[in-house]
């Protein structure tokens, strides 16, 4: 009865810390999508040209891949919960200090910071879930992903609303400062009363990292998440400008747009749990992104401004769970080395991010805005070619 009880208190704090996690990925990701309603603003306020202002995300997506080295040295040697707090708590400080220093340059090195930060914690929260729940972790990934995704489908209407009610961007990255705080502190408590428990490596731990570095399955995974990523970061970073400079829709309207990609997205996440019962991952991939890259290359063709929210929403909910897919295959392939598995990933994710935002500015400074925008689409054709190796794979990946 005792040990019963015990196991319900046990239960309980893990639950805790679950949801104070999620909390954390919710808050996070909306600094993926508040920063492209307001890039019109910096542009505007900085006198910046569009492959400028494509820099923004580049120097995001720099800080980001050196967080990753670092991360992916340490993350299953340090405790996963203190990297979590640390990372959080440097973005949310960086979160109430983003202006204070109204220069460009300033500004890239702030953003540069809250790379850093956002990846490291991004990187170590899924291996930390992932180990925290090892018997359900497709499960509890994509959940974790569903959060992070209702962040980012809030994102661009905070800063929408707010820009719109005359609230200065800095205030915006302020006043989300401050409720990351009141997060960081339940995350305290909730780490507290559910201690992180020292995990046990395997004498040949070293040597099975090294060997998943250089293994073909990850790599191809990795290959896959650099062209996915490409396409989302783009989605990001100019939808909602292309939608008021080409098509001459309002502000809101064009945030509305991104809102509406990232709701299929959620649903997406949301349904791939059930959907991996019942077919292979790999599977998923395929389909899901050749389906999205088809929709989202002929929505930009047609280009009338309904069709195009249509299609991103589409394409959203096809390709929305290829990021926890490929987590999932990854630490099922290398459980002992989540973070590591984590990291490489999430390399390959920021080195597309720190390229995509800006490809997209220069080819639309000299091809034209609907010829950049294409861009977004193209990668996920390219994902067929590169998930069909694995096919020849069991689910184990060796």
């Amino acid at each position: 009865m005792v040990s019963r009880s015990l196991q319900l208190k046990d239960e309980t704090k893990l639950k805790l810390l679950t949801v104070c996690l999620h909390l954390l990925m919710l808050f996070y990701a909306f600094s993926v999508t508040m920063i492209a309603p307001m890039l019109p603003v910096l542009i505007e306020q900085f006198n910046l040209s569009l492959g400028q202002g494509g820099l923004f995300m580049s120097f995001l997506s720099i800080g980001g891949i050196l967080a990753i080295f670092a991360g992916g040295i340490v993350a299953d040697r340090l405790k996963k919960s203190w990297l979590v707090g640390a990372s959080f708590l440097v973005y949310s400080a960086c979160l109430l200090m983003m202006d204070l220093v109204p220069s460009f340059y300033v500004l890239l090195g702030m953003f540069f910071i809250l790379g850093a930060s956002t990846k490291l914690l991004d990187t170590t929260i899924n291996a930390y879930v992932s180990d925290l729940h090892r018997d359900n972790r497709g499960f509890h990934i994509n959940l974790l992903h569903t959060f992070f995704g209702v962040g980012a489908l809030l994102g661009p209407l905070y800063s929408r609303v707010l820009l719109s009610q005359g609230v200065l961007w800095g205030s915006t990255f302020r006043i989300l400062g401050v409720i990351c705080l009141v997060i960081m502190g339940l995350y305290i408590i909730a780490a507290k009363a559910y201690p992180e428990r020292e995990r046990k490596h395997s004498p040949g731990s070293a040597t099975n990292r090294l060997g998943f570095i250089f293994s073909r399955e990850i790599l191809l995974l990795c290959i896959i998440m650099f062209l996915y990523k490409g396409h989302q970061a783009g989605m990001n970073n100019w939808l909602p400008m292309y939608m008021q400079e080409s098509l001459r829709v309002d502000p809101f309207f064009a945030s509305l747009a991104l809102s509406v990609f990232w709701v299929g997205l959620i649903l997406a996440r949301l349904t791939c749990p059930w959907l991996m019962r019942r077919f292979d991952p790999r599977k998923l991939l395929l389909w899901g992104n050749l389906a999205g890259g088809i929709i989202l290359v002929g929505g930009f063709i047609i280009n009338l401004p309904l069709l195009l929210m249509l299609a991103a929403g589409i394409t959203g909910f096809l390709t929305g769970a290829t990021m926890p897919l490929l987590i999932v295959l990854g630490c099922d392939w290398y459980p002992e080395n989540s973070g590591a598995v984590s990291s490489m990933l999430y390399l390959s994710c920021n080195i597309s991010n720190m390229f995509s935002p800006w490809l997209i500015g220069v080819v639309s400074e000299t091809s034209g805005f609907q010829s950049g925008m294409l861009i977004t689409g193209i990668p996920l054709l390219m994902i067929l070619f590169f998930i069909l190796p694995l096919l020849k794979k069991g689910r184990s990946g060796r």
